[in-house]
C-alpha cells in the first residue's frame, strides 16, 4: 500500500537524520578538542620561540665578548718572565746577609747586587703581569666558549621542540579542515533529507485525507446497502406470513427490526 511505503520511507529518513545529527555533534566535539589543543600547542611553541630568541641574544653577547678577547689576547706578546727566579735570588741573598755575618765590604757588594736584581725584577714583573693577564683571558675564553657551546646546544634543542610543536599544529589544522569538510557534507545531507521528509509528510497527509474520505463514503454506502437488505428481508418475511408459511430465525429477526 502506498501509505505504508510512505510511512516506511519517513521512518528511514528520520533515522538517517538522527544518525547524521549525532555524527555532526561528534565531529563538532572533535573539532573543538583539536582547536583547544592547537591553542595550547601554539602557546607552548611561542614560549619556546621566545626562549630561543633570548638564548640567541645571550649567545651573540658571548660571541662578541669572545671576539673582543681573542683580538686582545692575540695582540698581547708571548713573553717569559724571570720574576720568580729573581725573587728567589733576592730572598736568598737577603737571607745570607742576615745570617752569614759578612764583612762590611762584602755586604755592601751584595746589597748592590740585590738593588740591581730588584730593578731587573721590576721590569720582569711587568712581563709577569702581561703573562698573568693573558692566562686569565685565555681561561675566560675557554669558559666562554664552553658556555657559548652550551647555549648553542640549548638553542638547537629548544628550536627542535618548537619545530615539533609547529608540525603538530599544522597536522591538527589539516585534521580540523578535513573534519569541517565532513561536517559541511553532513549538514547538506541533513538539509536535503529534511526537505525530502517535509515532502513525504505532505504527500502522506494528502493520502491519509483521501483514505479517510474514501472510508466515510464506503461506510455510508454500506449502511444504505444494509438498510436495503433488511428492508428486503422484512418484506419477504411479511409475504411469507401472508401466505401462511413458517419463518426461520433470520426472517423472524428481520420482521422485528
Amino acid at each position: 500500500m502506498e501509505i505504508d511505503a510512505l510511512k516506511k520511507g519517513l521512518k528511514e529518513l528520520s533515522f538517517s537524520i538522527r544518525h547524521a545529527l549525532k555524527k555532526r555533534r561528534e565531529i563538532g566535539r572533535a573539532i573543538a578538542d583539536k582547536i583547544n589543543l592547537t591553542k595550547k600547542l601554539r602557546s607552548e611553541r611561542n614560549t619556546l620561540t621566545d626562549s630561543v630568541k633570548q638564548l640567541k641574544g645571550e649567545r651573540r653577547q658571548y660571541n662578541s665578548q669572545l671576539k673582543d678577547d681573542l683580538i686582545k689576547v692575540r695582540g698581547m706578546p708571548i713573553v717569559k718572565s724571570k720574576a720568580q727566579m729573581l725573587r728567589y735570588q733576592i730572598e736568598k741573598m737577603e737571607y745570607d746577609i742576615e745570617t752569614a755575618g759578612m764583612a762590611f765590604e762584602k755586604e755592601e757588594k751584595v746589597m748592590k747586587q740585590i738593588n740591581k736584581l730588584k730593578k731587573e725584577l721590576a721590569q720582569e714583573e711587568s712581563k709577569e703581569k702581561v703573562t698573568h693577564e693573558r692566562t686569565e683571558i685565555k681561561k675566560h675564553l675557554t669558559e666562554a666558549r664552553k658556555h657559548a657551546d652550551d647555549l648553542h646546544g640549548n638553542i638547537q634543542d629548544i628550536a627542535r621542540q618548537s619545530q615539533e610543536k609547529h608540525e603538530q599544529i599544522l597536522k591538527l589544522n589539516e585534521d580540523i579542515d578535513r573534519l569541517r569538510q565532513e561536517e559541511e557534507a553532513i549538514i547538506k545531507d541533513i538539509e536535503k533529507n529534511e526537505v525530502k521528509e517535509k515532502e513525504l509528510c505532505a504527500e502522506l497527509d494528502v493520502l491519509l485525507k483521501k483514505a479517510g474520505e474514501q472510508t466515510m463514503a464506503e461506510k455510508r454506502q454500506h449502511e444504505v446497502e444494509m438498510k436495503k437488505l433488511l428492508h428486503d428481508k422484512k418484506r419477504n418475511a411479511e409475504l411469507k406470513l401472508q401466505r401462511g408459511e413458517k419463518l426461520n430465525t433470520e426472517e423472524f429477526l428481520a420482521l422485528q427490526g
